[in-house]
């Protein structure tokens, strides 16, 4: 007896466990231990029932349930190819949108292989017998119950299976306490509690969809809440981790079928914190789950999660996390009940912690967090609004946290489950996934940088499941600008400029379509084993394919039209073109390429009608054409088509203007071409324009200091500066203290507290919600197409305060502008030095006078977070010897980015020294870095750049003030930062001057040497040979004329150096016939030789004067054709050879830019886009 038991207890658990796994269609369910064999299912009934007499509803049900799920499978293979890919298009928008895929009924009076209806409902009718033997087990007659019901279901007979339930009291009486109590966490009845509660759901659910009555809502919450309470009490809740990993079985199966159609079922017709919470609650158990389990579903619960986060701070009512608790012990049919129990759930979800895992950087974009996230408004006043998202916030650093934590599982989710799609397909899930992780990282402060890594990293992986996608190609080169990797943004650019031409010369649509066409027919045909020739013969005869209509199928046609959700149309074809043109001129510094692509999207513009009638589009495509060809003008622009570019993009600009007059970017070019054009009333009235349009915008402020500035009123330029930098500091803390009011006093019960009561924080920000509505953001430029970010923000205080010294030093003195530079300094270090930053001014190199602390106007903008090493080794790695640091091979797709200056250091325009976008040396970096090292390496050029110009300005004044030790000690801290930059050994050339010519040539020697077009240097080595013809060279020292020619042969500037010695070799080839016999840098003369030229001081004034013009001239017709300096020196060579008529054209011109020169050069000063 105790033997036939163990056998009974034995067979009872092989038939639950076989139940439990859900192998309905397989062939043996279960393997005997000991027995040495596979079972089938009859044989496992029958051992069943030959040991366990006693218990004859259990088998017969067993023998029921299979055959009914083998006969639904069968079906769904077969007729309706129902699977867990068919969730692949479900959607959920909230407003009753979308819809969750059901599977199609059986009919009643249809069958097919393993399948009919009719056996499906004789099922029904065996279940109901074998029910009445199981009246005194309760857990038994639920269990016939529940696949009763499903049976029914199965048919379509919803209200059937709904009343049955209903009947049987089955959602009231199951004791679900009992069964969450025990261990029952491996019970077969559970499953099929589960799938009786699921199937009530579903049925409720399909008639509401069919019907459009709102009355089966509460239902079909009901059913699945009860089936999410139960299966989170037995595989749920604390036992969650101990499940980690197991394989999925029934109850996994139906647990999750309840938490998905809750989930899109609460997005569309519940609230907004219902449709969270039951998104969350799912996510709560994915953790757990095998990775290969319902994929689709979790792909199409992840597009609609994310895109309900974004919905939240668009429309607002964002909700953190619920507080957790259990369920609710209210009626089921209750609302209470049911949202009590999806909170329960979703409590227990995991939100990864970004915010506080990321080191806080000075480069990353500040939010505002407001309570609900919407509203934000700022100082700008133009009613232009390019990017609404721009004016929202995310309410709190919880939903960043949990945007970046769905979208990083979504991401992995999709790459299991995905394949690369076919030829002519689309993979739709993917480019949907891409739309709602980037408008995630927009809403979420478009943050810079290594905030964006992570956008860059899910972008690229999609791409490995997508071919040639416009839309992820698009998303990238966006992406990739953010994360400052502008080298490879423009090959995604190149990218995705191919991809859309191609695509619009072969019709994408209806290649698509005939691609799918082809295969379809491709298969059909090896599949009945046609030939080639018998296909042709039904050709000719004119046979047709029945799935055709109109010559084509409806899944070729379906092909099609998922190919155009793929094709971006002309409108954001030109946007991007015109996004693509700013980044090559603001970073990339390639006018030539960035014109070429403006014009590009200027002809699409007037090609296409409905382009054309877009007022905005076109003004934004003049405006970018306009800066692109003022780009490119001042870069590559000859003398004789100078003009001509200047009228055509003035010309644009005026147009842009006029189409849309609420552009304050329009505005900023317009003054900045007509300042280049010495147009200075006109640029100032535009100026005026911009500033009245953004007052928060940095970059109008120091435009219009400068434009003031060239007017030769200094107080007036001083006044405006001062206004400018008291408006940033007012900006910075008005901002501040909004933050600080709207996060004092956190109120919201859903937010977690820790031991202590506090919110925890995310670099030092509350989690809570906020006390009131934030509608102040100061800092944000909404009306702007190409905001600046944070980091450049603080660039541009830098370089206006830069301006501001330069005036203080013309209006006050020399003294009052060394005492000023302590504070730029601090800014620097405080608000600009981010990846290597630098330490204070050393003592030796500052004014005593400037020893104490200042605190004025600038007081908000040195508190923010930051500080600054105390030793300078650990900023650039060079040591006193200026020997440049360790670095690895060079970088292949290394950044060159030309900043060509065009100023010389006088006297009278304090901070001349140029402030360029990037080094003229290039660095070497390692091919094999990761894109956050080379980002760093970059940054770290950068800030090397601005901290070199802090010191050489601070040199200059020391120099003019006298203080030669000083002025020493900064160009050797300057030095010491960049020693191949030019404008350091200018700076040491005018320190030499004043006791020794022959080393002040040397370091002017050197300075071309590292940039052979530096216009000071040449306007400075020509003055001096002007001024002591005993020190001018009989000819360029040759380490000049090398280092000019590579110089040239990197670049399409012309070079001074390079171009006075080709021009002086041509002329001696004229005279003589021949070459040789001169020196490079002399002209033609009655002396056989230079020695004998040199004897003589007439003669070497002459070869002097001689050297200094081809120097000047060669530099004039290029970048210096605005220096008045070198047309002074050169109309003074004129006047010595007594060419009278030139020296007073070169005189007067030199008089007129002279009348119109800013303080600072605009190009030093500014960044042009």
């Amino acid at each position: 007896m105790a033997a036939k038991a163990a056998k009974g207890a034995l067979y009872a658990s092989e038939l639950d466990a076989a139940r439990l796994r859900g192998d309905w269609t397989a062939e043996h369910p279960t393997h005997l231990a000991g027995k040495g064999k596979n079972v089938t299912w009859p044989e496992l009934i029958r051992k069943y029932m030959k040991h366990n007499p006693d218990s004859p509803v259990t088998p017969g049900v067993a023998s029921v349930e299979q055959q009914l799920h083998a006969s639904i499978a069968a079906f769904q293979s077969q007729k309706s190819s129902y699977s867990d890919s068919s969730h692949d298009a479900d959607v959920a928008i909230p407003g009753q949108k979308g819809t969750t895929v059901l599977p199609e009924p059986i009919p009643a009076d249809e069958s097919g292989e393993g399948w009919s209806g009719k056996e499906i409902l004789a099922a029904n009718n065996r279940l109901e017998d074998l029910a009445a033997s199981a009246r005194g087990d309760d857990l038994a007659k639920h269990s016939v119950a529940a696949l009763r019901a499903y049976a029914l279901f199965s048919v379509g007979k919803d209200e059937d299976a709904i009343g049955l339930l209903h009947n049987t009291k089955f959602l009231e009486e199951v004791n679900l306490d009992a069964l969450k109590a025990g261990d029952h966490s491996e019970d077969y009845a559970v499953a099929l509690m589960l799938l009786g509660f699921c199937v009530y759901g579903m049925a409720n659910e399909r008639l509401h969809a069919s019907r459009n009555n709102d009355d089966f809502r509460p239902f079909v919450l009901a059913g699945y809440a009860r089936a999410i309470d139960l299966h989170e009490g037995v595989r749920g809740g604390k036992k969650a981790g101990a499940l980690r990993g197991l394989p999925a079985d029934e109850i996994e199966a139906w647990g999750e079928t309840a938490l998905y159609r809750n989930a899109l079922f609460s997005v569309r017709h519940g609230d907004l914190s219902l449709g969270l919470n039951a998104l969350r609650a799912y996510q709560a158990h994915t953790g757990r789950w095998p990775a290969s389990f319902r994929n689709p579903q979790r792909n199409a619960i992840y597009r609609t999660y994310l895109n309900l986060l974004n919905t939240s701070v668009e429309q607002g009512g964002y909700v953190g996390l619920p507080a957790p608790t259990t369920a609710s012990k209210d009626d089921w049919r209750s609302f209470a009940y049911q949202k009590s129990v999806v909170n329960s759930v979703a409590a227990r979800m995991t939100i990864r912690d970004f915010e506080a895992e990321r080191v806080p950087r000075h480069g990353q974009a500040r939010r505002m967090l407001g309570a609900e996230g919407r509203g934000i408004t700022s100082r700008t006043t133009s009613t232009r609004r390019p990017a609404p998202h721009r004016a929202l916030r995310p309410s709190s650093a919880t939903w960043s946290n949990e945007l970046l934590t769905v979208q990083a599982s979504a991401a992995a989710s999709i790459l299991r489950s995905t394949e690369f799609p076919r030829a002519g397909q689309v993979n739709i899930s993917a480019l949907q996934l891409a739309d709602a992780v980037v408008k995630g990282w927009q809403l979420n402060g478009e943050q810079a940088g290594e905030h964006a890594d992570e956008i860059v990293e899910i972008l690229y992986s999609l791409t490995k499941i997508t071919f040639h996608s416009q839309r992820v190609s698009r998303h990238l080169f966006t992406v990739l600008v953010a994360a400052e990797a502008y080298d490879e943004a423009r090959l995604a650019l190149e990218l995705y400029i191919q991809i859309f031409e191609k695509a619009a010369e072969a019709d994408a649509a209806g290649s698509s379509a005939l691609v799918e066409e082809a295969r379809m027919r491709k298969e059909e045909d090896d599949a009945r084993g046609y030939e080639i020739q018998e296909n042709k013969v039904e050709e000719r005869d004119g046979d047709t394919d029945p799935r055709q209509t109109n010559g084509i199928s409806d899944a070729a046609k379906k092909a099609g039209e998922a190919a155009l959700q793929d094709h971006d149309d002309e409108e954001v074809f030109v946007s991007t073109l015109l996004y693509g043109a700013h980044v090559l001129t603001r970073y990339l510094g390639d006018a030539e390429a960035s014109d070429r692509i403006a014009r590009k999207a200027l002809d699409k513009v007037a090609a296409s009608t409905k382009l054309g009638n877009s007022r905005n589009l076109v003004a934004r495509a003049k405006r970018v054409a306009g800066t692109a060809r003022a780009a490119f003008c001042a870069h590559d622009a000859t003398p004789h088509r100078r003009q001509e570019l200047h009228d055509e993009a003035l010309s644009l600009l005026k147009q842009s203007a006029t189409l849309e007059d609420q552009s304050s970017e329009t505005y900023y070019q317009l003054a900045y071409l007509q300042a280049e054009m010495r147009d200075i009333p006109s640029a100032i009235r535009s100026a005026r324009r911009a500033v009245e349009l953004e007052p928060a915008d940095v970059q109008t402020w120091h435009l219009l200091t400068l434009l003031r500035s060239a007017q030769k009123d200094f107080k007036g330029a001083l006044r405006i500066a001062e206004e400018g930098l008291a408006g940033a500091e007012d900006d910075d803390e008005a901002d501040a203290q909004a933050l600080l009011r709207g996060l004092a006093t956190p109120t919201s019960p859903a937010s977690p507290r820790s031991a202590s009561g506090a919110f925890p924080q995310s670099n030092g920000i509350p989690n809570g919600k906020p006390s009131e509505k934030l509608t102040l953001a100061r800092t944000v430029l909404l009306s702007v197409d190409y905001p600046p970010s944070y980091a450049e923000r603080a660039e541009a205080v830098l370089r206006l305060m830069i301006t501001h010294n330069a005036l203080e030093e013309l209006v006050e003195g020399t003294d009052a502008a060394i005492e000023g530079q302590r504070e730029i300094f601090e800014f620097f270090h405080k608000r600009v030095a981010t990846t290597v930053a630098a330490p204070a001014p050393r003592k030796a190199a500052a004014d005593p006078k400037a020893a104490a602390d200042k605190r004025g106007r600038l007081s908000t903008l040195l508190s923010s977070s930051g500080t600054a090493p105390h030793r300078f080794g650990s900023m650039s790695g060079m040591g006193q010897s200026g020997a440049t640091p360790s670095r690895a091979s060079t970088l292949i797709h290394s950044l060159h980015r030309r900043r060509h200056p065009v100023a010389t250091d006088e006297p009278a325009s304090a901070g001349a020294v140029p402030l360029p976008a990037s080094s003229a040396h290039s660095e070497k970096v390692d091919e094999t870095a990761t894109a956050a090292a080379l980002r760093e390496q970059q940054r770290g050029r950068q800030e090397r750049e601005l901290l070199g110009t802090l010191w050489l300005m601070s040199a200059s004044s020391f120099r003019r003030a006298g203080k030669h030790s000083e002025c020493r000690v900064a160009v050797q801290e300057a030095e010491r930062i960049e020693p191949a930059r030019s404008e350091v050994w200018l700076q040491l050339a005018l320190w030499f001057e004043q006791d020794d010519l022959q080393l002040a040539l040397a370091s002017l020697y050197k300075a071309l040497a590292c940039q052979g077009d530096n216009i000071a240097a040449v306007v400075h080595l020509a003055r001096i040979f002007l001024a002591n013809p005993d020190h001018s060279p009989s000819s360029v020292p040759q380490v000049v004329l090398e280092a000019s020619l590579a110089t040239q042969a990197q670049s399409s500037t012309p070079n001074a150096l390079v171009q006075h010695v080709d021009r002086a070799r041509d002329e001696q080839v004229s005279a003589t016939g021949q070459s040789g016999g001169r020196g490079a840098g002399s002209k033609l003369s009655p002396y056989s030789s230079t020695a004998d030229a040199h004897s003589s001081a007439e003669k070497r004034e002459l070869s002097a004067s001689s050297l200094a013009e081809g120097l000047l001239t060669s530099i004039t017709l290029s970048h210096g054709w605005d220096s008045p300096e070198a047309w002074l020196y050169l109309g003074q060579v004129a006047s010595k050879t007594s060419r009278r008529e030139k020296a007073r054209q070169c005189l007067e011109f030199a008089l007129h830019l002279e009348q119109t020169k800013p303080v600072r050069p605009l190009s030093h000063a500014l960044y042009r886009a």
